[in-house]
């Protein structure tokens, strides 16, 4: 019975698409929860804030690919904590 969907057996191989463009750089994402961080619980979408992060290395890599040429660090964090600005 034909379903109408191709059979992605039937694809390999296929060549990736260029667009034409270039993808904006991203800035690294960082996700804590209101256990690890307390304070945002009170913090609003699309405010600033600083954070203080302690951090191990735990991998590093580099890429030989165009898209990737800089050196890539993995940390996993220790610690997080709010800096108290001096008034």
């Amino acid at each position: 019975m034909k379903t109408g969907y191709r059979s992605t057996s039937k694809v390999k191989n296929k060549p990736s698409v260029t667009l034409g463009y270039t993808m904006p750089e991203q800035s690294p994402t960082l996700w804590l929860t209101e256990k690890e961080l307390p304070e945002i619980k009170d913090w609003k979408v699309g405010g600033t804030y600083q954070i203080a992060l302690t951090v191990k290395e735990v991998a590093v890599s580099q890429d030989s690919r165009d898209s990737y040429p800089e050196k890539r660090a993995t940390f996993e964090i220790k610690k997080a904590e709010v800096e108290e600005k001096d008034s």
